[in-house]
């Protein structure tokens, strides 16, 4: 809300919410395809024009992205959150999720490093040159 004297923000393009959002303007054109986000006016030109608050979003969403969330994640917390209805227990359910997939994967990665460890440990007592015969 603004004051006397005071202006509304201005709103931005795609390329100046691509580089406010530190992302490609395909980036943003993907979001707007699926819906991720929506420009807040058009100009006469046919330009779409966002607001803060769509970057404010794009943030979310690139946050959401490098905790694991899948666009399709994203998609389905922003209904959520568009319909009113709270996305915490959404969000609660995806982050199980995420830890069980992750501790899955820790495991098979300290299983590997085990075995890196153990080749290593056994080609150190092997001598340098080993004859190959003929190649």
């Amino acid at each position: 809300m603004t004051g006397k004297g005071e202006s509304a923000p201005p709103l931005m393009t795609v390329r100046q919410l691509a580089q406010q959002g530190g992302v490609t303007v395909h980036v943003v054109r993907n979001y707007l395809r699926r819906g991720l986000l929506q420009a807040a006016t058009h100009t006469e030109g046919g330009y779409q024009l966002f607001s803060a608050s769509e970057l404010q979003r794009l943030h979310f969403i690139r946050t959401a992205q490098q905790l694991g969330f899948t666009l399709a994640e994203i998609e389905e917390i922003i209904r959520h959150s568009l319909q009113r209805h709270s996305p915490c227990p959404l969000v609660r359910d995806i982050i199980r999720r995420r830890l069980d997939d992750t501790r899955q994967q820790l495991d098979r990665l300290l299983a590997m490093h085990e075995r890196m460890e153990r080749a290593i440990h056994a080609w150190a007592a092997l001598p340098d040159s080993i004859p190959t015969g003929d190649l």
